[in-house]
């Protein structure tokens, strides 16, 4: 399914969602029987959604794998597709940053996801201001710098450029040196300001 085009893959998606068994009795009458369990497997997630989205009630599993004093496991369990699979990643990503805050869970790396959350919010508001940025693959950085230059949403207030520039730092956002490791109070620090600055984006 990974190397189908869209609309194969959607009508693969209803061929299966449609699937029934037609046959005629000895009286030649024709009947319709729906089958009485249907067995898909994939590796495709979009496809896997689509499916469970028009099979609501179907059952859905997944294969777990794990590494167990030094070997590799795999059992099957159930998945919850909000869960496991989510339609917006970006708010998949802020609700397991918030976690990693409220359960002071700081050994979980987080730069990353706040990177990828900033950047992608950054992109979707400004983009006609940062198209030209956006196109050279640049980040958080860069466009806070953009936008204090041209006066845009109050960007150039020292104290919200600041903010953005520090939190750049922390995050390792367009450094290129090694970055310093931070200890589990600066890492509450850090997402408390990640936080912040996503409410004045």
């Amino acid at each position: 399914m990974s190397s189908f085009d869209s609309e194969r893959r959607r009508k693969t998606v209803h061929l299966i969602t449609d699937i029934v068994c037609k046959y005629k009795e000895p009286g030649g009458m024709e009947k319709t029987v729906l089958p009485m369990q249907k067995i898909i497997l994939t590796h495709e997630d979009r496809f896997a959604k689509e499916l469970a989205r028009l099979i609501p009630n179907a059952c859905t599993l997944k294969i777990e794998e794990s590494v167990n004093g030094g070997q590799k496991r795999s059992k099957i369990t159930h998945t919850d597709f909000a869960q496991d699979f989510p339609d917006n990643d970006i708010s998949h990503r802020v609700e397991k940053l918030k976690e990693i805050l409220d359960t002071r869970a700081f050994n979980t790396v987080f730069e990353a996801d706040c990177r990828e959350v900033l950047e992608h919010i950054f992109k979707c508001k400004y983009y006609f201001n940062l198209k030209k940025e956006i196109a050279e693959k640049k980040s958080v950085r860069t466009f806070t710098t953009k936008l204090s230059k041209e006066k845009i949403v109050d960007f150039d207030d020292v104290i919200k450029l600041q903010k953005f520039t520090r939190l750049c730092d922390d995050l390792n956002i367009e450094l290129h040196d090694g970055a310093v490791p931070n200890s589990n109070g600066d890492k509450e620090s850090i997402l408390k300001e990640f936080f912040e600055c996503l409410k004045l984006i």
